[in-house]
């Protein structure tokens, strides 16, 4: 009974741990930015008027021309008496850095705005928030902005923006729980290898004769590792992409794994990457193997983008 205990322990252990990390920290982060790209994908002028029911719910109400911006890409609000600016920039790649913010200070001080409001689905530079609270501006980048326009989405919406995170994140769990299982059987098979021979006594108590053992024949060159044929139905060689991203997003040092063309995959870092573990599973694709990786690491880390191959063509 001992025996079959630490496998189960450890069974249970790394697919607890797996699932609670998928499901919790992992699968928002997912949600948070598939819905970000959602709204990136939108018109701009729809991604407006959904800053502007934010801005409604906070208190504050659209002025004069109810035709979006104005020449200058700046929204008046007004609340208890006083006018305020709004500046929407749609895309994912703008950073607000101080030049934007002093260029939108002087907007507000031309326009006699006791604040404003800048907001983007991209990202705020370091050090710029507290040169924006000196200048009564306040920021709001695509993840504050994916949290307050989410709710006021249509459900029908949120739940074909969210229905494929979350039929991703079950795949992953699934495969977490596999990977589990196949630990639990390894360590039992390796615990039975060094369990303790009989006593002396019991050995003595049933003697057996030993067959000779045969000869030992020399032992044959491993062969290489099989490489799956290439299919193809162009729908098979798309699966089997997504089967490669899948399973590189496991990776512990992941954080998820995208296509963004037929022969680079775009690996998003969580730690330091293992280049060894990352090729062995891309190396049984013939299609595949060759592909270049480009290695992007995490929003907050001063390292740069890095491109590698496994496999030259």
């Amino acid at each position: 009974m001992s025996g079959i205990l630490l496998p189960i322990v450890v069974f249970l252990l790394i697919g607890g741990l797996a699932s609670a990390w998928l499901l919790g920290v992992r699968l928002r982060r997912e949600q948070q930015a598939t819905g970000i790209m959602a709204l990136a994908g939108m018109h701009w002028r729809e991604f407006q008027r959904l800053v502007l029911e934010v801005m409604a719910r906070r208190g504050y109400r659209q002025t004069g021309s109810t035709d979006m911006s104005d020449d200058h890409g700046l929204i008046e609000l007004e609340h208890g008496g006083r006018m305020s600016l709004l500046s929407t920039k749609h895309g994912t790649a703008y950073v607000l850095g101080p030049a934007t913010i002093a260029e939108f200070a002087s907007d507000l001080q031309l326009r006699g705005a006791t604040g404003g409001w800048m907001t983007t689905l991209g990202s705020v530079a370091a050090d710029t928030r507290s040169l924006a609270r000196v200048q009564k501006i306040e920021l709001l980048d695509g993840e504050t902005l994916w949290k307050e326009i989410e709710p006021q989405l249509d459900p029908a919406q949120r739940a074909e923006i969210m229905g494929a995170v979350r039929a991703r994140a079950n795949r992953h769990v699934l495969l977490a729980w596999v990977l589990a299982g196949v630990s639990g059987i390894a360590i039992f098979l390796l615990s039975g290898r060094d369990m303790p021979a009989p006593p002396p006594s019991q050995q003595a108590a049933t003697p057996a004769a030993t067959p000779a053992a045969p000869p030992r024949q020399p032992a044959s060159t491993a062969a290489p590792p099989m490489t799956a044929p290439v299919p193809e139905d162009p729908a098979a060689l798309a699966s089997r992409r997504r089967k490669v991203a899948d399973a590189v997003a496991t990776l512990p040092w992941v954080d998820r794994a995208v296509w963004s063309t037929r022969s680079t995959l775009v690996v998003h870092l969580a730690g330091a990457p293992d280049r060894a573990g990352l090729c062995a599973l891309l190396e049984p694709y013939a299609e595949l193997r060759a592909s270049r990786l480009q290695l992007q690491p995490p929003r907050d880390s001063d390292t740069p983008v890095r491109f590698i191959q496994c496999h030259a063509y």
